[in-house]
């Protein structure tokens, strides 16, 4: 089955379980972000890192310089700048810590 999908594609379904990722492993290897998994229609498609956000949650985001997932204090304080009204909490939790690291690295 893995076999049969795209890359991109068999990304998405190797997450589902670890014996899927070994296989897809083994065939398709690393696959980038930006690859592209299209539909069956082939008309459109869309990033896989565009599914992989939904799946990962609101706190990771694509790093798109280094093509991963990283977490928002990863990211740094451009990404917070973005964070809807709802996010806020997060924001805040952020921004304390790196208050505290700050203050951690000059008090030393």
């Amino acid at each position: 089955m893995v076999k049969l999908l795209n890359p991109a594609s068999s990304t998405c379904l190797s997450l589902t379980n670890h014996h899927f990722y070994r296989i897809h492993n083994s065939i398709h290897g690393t696959v980038p972000l930006n690859a592209w998994v299209l539909p069956l229609n082939r008309d459109s498609g869309v990033h896989v890192f565009t599914l992989l956000g939904q799946w990962a949650g609101r706190r990771l985001v694509v790093d798109r310089e280094c093509r991963k997932f990283v977490t928002l204090w990863q990211y740094g304080m451009q990404c917070l700048d973005y964070c809807t009204a709802a996010d806020e909490i997060i924001k805040g939790l952020v921004v304390r810590k790196m208050e505290r690291a700050k203050a951690k690295r000059e008090a030393s």
